[in-house]
């Protein structure tokens, strides 16, 4: 009797299952079922479907049973899915808000492992046209017009970054030093000066925010106290930041309120100048009655970092004490760059306010120093003398360009540039030639394989130090101004082939930003047989630096290319995506990174320096302003001498 049963309860089974196939088949399937179809198949290879059940529920067959679970599965998986992205999110967010580092694989740039092996390579470079800088390139009317139309609606972005950068500063840390991007908040590690607002004002009156500037000017007027600053600060950053930004306020607008701010303030700084070819590095901005005697009683053979109440500067105490200032009693030790970049900013207060003992002591002090210019027209980048006679005992350290000297040189030449070019001022012109001469033997190499020309860094002992910091881009733009006022001529034989130096150097700098991965240079490219170039891990971080920007519109200038333009716009397009934040920009790290993370920090120089060279590139600002004006090494304009 069991088997006639068996068999009608398989053909009920049968049946039912006929009824079910039938009615489905009459019917047109869903979407989500036809799309599980694949998905049920690689279901049941990993083992987590079972193809052919007997078994029955209440209502389908096994095989409708078995699509309905993988369909949950499916949707469990996608729902999986959407909360680990939520969640990374999330992590995201919460570790660039407290500047906690995220690092991703890079794709395409050179990576190192732990034996300092290159494991990648760069993708092809792009415009290797310009690589050797010998491209002359005609430009026609029709071009120009092109590229100035273009122009125009890049230089309304860069005025709108400018004041998006401004406004957040303004909400979030008004008179602070600077702005923290990142915690919305506001920092003072230049003394408590307003480094920034002060830092911004030419660049905001260049951009015609008139009001922006005005509101500016009047928390200078109302706000800034000198003798309110309890600690001493950096004579090297407080000359280059405010008192330049008060000095190039005043010559945008000739506004009095800036000189006089200058004057108080150059008062202070100067006595830094009064004990030899060193300045002291620290000065108080109080009164003599209410620091006592601060200046005379400093033991100025000790490391600025490590007096009591000395500035958070962080460029001047960048590097090893013992090498920057040294150890030995009775000795004074400073960097080329600390001693040499003051002189323009002086010099102009000392013209403007007719007080020439700011001019005397500035360059007595430059012209101690370039007295003593070596053979090979390069100094080393420092310099020592010993307090008790006040003459410079040595000069060592190592060949560069680079940070430490680098506006040391940039001055030489500008100091010519600002006299009118002037007879008696020659001797800076012919200082400055022999530098380049120096360069030309002493530091420029070229890259294998694609024979990029860089600027590499030699020890006292000659060893070649194959790292180009982006810092040094600027000397594209260096090489091009001196090319073009070159006193022979600028189709002279020396003067093109500077010309040609620089465009290539250009060149480099361009690929230093086009290979990274995020279209941003990192802090130092490391140089590398076989591999041009790449970012070590403490190297490719991005504290918005203007040096290539200055260079891109220097170029523009002499030879009308529009290409510096367009290199000039991707990479601003760049920075734009990877550094703004809510509130301003912010510095990156991990620039050979498809992800890589902000930084809670933004120099003032990014608006002084890296936005104005950038409006002034598409077109900003007057006609024919390398003629009218000298840039100091913060991007201020000054007049020059007529």
């Amino acid at each position: 009797t069991g088997l006639p049963y068996l068999h009608a309860t398989r053909h009920a089974k049968s049946q039912r299952s006929y009824f079910y196939s039938y009615s489905r088949s009459s019917q047109p399937q869903p979407a989500i079922r036809t799309m599980m179809n694949p998905i049920n198949s690689i279901l049941t290879k990993l083992g987590l479907r079972r193809e052919n059940s007997g078994l029955l529920r209440r209502r389908g067959t096994a095989s409708e049973n078995n699509s309905s679970s993988s369909e949950a599965v499916f949707l469990l998986i996608v729902f999986l899915i959407l909360v680990i992205i939520t969640l990374l999110h999330f992590i995201y967010h919460v570790f660039s808000m407290y500047n906690i580092p995220i690092f991703t694989s890079p794709v395409t740039s050179i990576s190192v492992n732990g034996n300092n092996e290159v494991t990648k390579v760069y993708h092809k470079m792009s415009h290797v046209e310009y690589l050797d800088g010998s491209l002359k390139v005609k430009v026609t009317d029709k071009m120009k017009k092109e590229s100035d139309l273009l122009a125009a609606q890049r230089r309304a972005d860069v005025r709108d970054a400018m004041k998006f950068g401004w406004d957040g500063y303004r909400t979030y840390a008004m008179g602070k030093d600077e702005l923290l991007p990142l915690s919305k908040g506001g920092r003072d590690n230049f003394g408590g000066l307003a480094t920034t607002l002060v830092d911004s004002l030419d660049s905001l009156w260049l951009m015609d925010l008139k009001s922006e500037f005005y509101e500016a000017r009047d928390f200078v007027r109302d706000h800034i106290d000198y003798s309110r600053v309890t600690s001493t600060v950096s004579v090297f950053e407080t000359t280059i930041r405010h008192l330049g930004g008060l000095l190039g306020a005043y010559e945008m607008s000739q506004d009095e309120i800036f000189l006089e701010r200058a004057d108080e303030l150059g008062t202070k700084l100067i006595h830094a100048f009064d004990k030899g070819i060193i300045p002291d590095q620290q000065v108080s901005l109080q009164p003599v009655s209410e620091r006592g005697d601060v200046a005379d009683s400093e033991d100025v053979s000790q490391p600025e970092s490590k007096r009591e109440g000395a500035a958070n500067s962080e460029d001047a105490l960048v590097g090893d004490d013992d090498f920057l200032y040294g150890h030995d009693v009775g000795q004074r030790y400073s960097n080329l760059a600390e001693i040499g970049s003051l002189q323009l900013e002086f010099r102009y207060l000392g013209e403007r306010t007719k007080n020439i003992a700011y001019t005397e002591k500035i360059m007595n002090v430059f012209d101690k120093i370039i007295e003593r210019q070596p053979d090979n027209g390069l100094w080393y980048n420092t310099i020592a003398e010993t307090v008790s006679d006040g003459g410079p005992i040595d000069n060592f350290g190592k060949l560069t360009i680079g940070s430490e000297a680098d506006s040391f040189y940039e001055t030489i030449l500008k100091i010519w540039l600002q006299s009118g070019r002037s007879l008696n001022m020659s001797k800076y012109r012919l200082v400055y030639d022999k530098v380049i001469e120096g360069i030309h033997e002493n530091l420029l190499h070229e890259s294998s394989p694609s024979a990029l020309r860089y600027l590499a860094e030699q020890t006292s002992d000659h060893v070649t130090v194959h790292e180009m910091e982006h810092l040094s881009c600027y000397t594209g733009g260096l090489i091009a101004l001196g090319a073009f006022y070159d006193p022979d001529g600028f189709q002279s034989a020396r003067a093109q082939r500077d010309l040609q130096t620089a465009k290539a150097i250009t060149y480099t700098c361009y690929q230093m930003f086009e290979r990274s991965v995020t279209g941003i240079a990192g802090e130092k490219a490391t140089f590398s047989v076989g591999n041009d170039f790449y970012y070590r891990e403490e190297d490719s971080k991005y504290i918005l630096r203007p040096e290539f920007f200055e260079t891109l519109y220097i170029m523009h200038e002499i030879t009308g290319d529009p290409m510096y333009r367009e290199w000039g716009w991707e990479t601003f397009s760049n920075i734009i995506k990877y550094c703004k934040t809510d509130i301003g920009f912010a510095s990156l790290h991990g620039v050979h990174n498809p992800s890589p993370f902000k930084e809670d920090h933004a120099d003032s120089y990014f608006y002084s320096e890296t936005l104005k060279y950038l409006y002034l590139l598409f077109g900003g600002g007057e006609k024919g302003m390398l003629d009218k004006y000298v840039f100091t090494t913060k991007g201020h304009l000054l007049k020059i001498d007529k």
